[in-house]
């Protein structure tokens, strides 16, 4: 019989194994920050078991790339969050910025 193919779970788990060998390496600040880096790559995993990539440490470090630059791009904003659909800003609720009598760039809503 052929062997299973490994879970995600069992290969992120696998590959936080192989990196904490790194992570202890690094200077105490740094390794926090690394720490702080697993809940996120624990919670996309979905994203990443859907990349098509042989080597799982490609897609857990798109993951995080992905992740830091909408971070960047909130810190850039004022820490305004805002969400653009087909072109046009829509918020949370689904109003797209021209149904809203509040006067705000067509571009983007803020998303509270």
């Amino acid at each position: 019989m052929g062997r299973s193919i490994p879970s995600i779970s069992y290969r992120l788990d696998e590959k936080m194994r192989q990196w904490e060998r790194f992570a202890k390496l690094l200077p105490k600040e740094e390794q926090e920050a690394f720490t702080s880096l697993i809940p996120l790559i624990r919670n996309r995993r979905s994203a990443i078991d859907g990349a098509d990539e042989s080597d799982i440490g490609v897609a857990i470090l798109l993951a995080i790339i992905v992740q830091m630059r909408g971070e960047i791009d909130v810190l850039k904003r004022g820490g305004k969050k805002y969400r653009v659909t087909e072109g046009r800003a829509q918020d949370r609720a689904g109003c797209r910025s021209e149904d809203r009598s509040e006067d705000r760039s067509k571009d983007r809503d803020e998303v509270p």
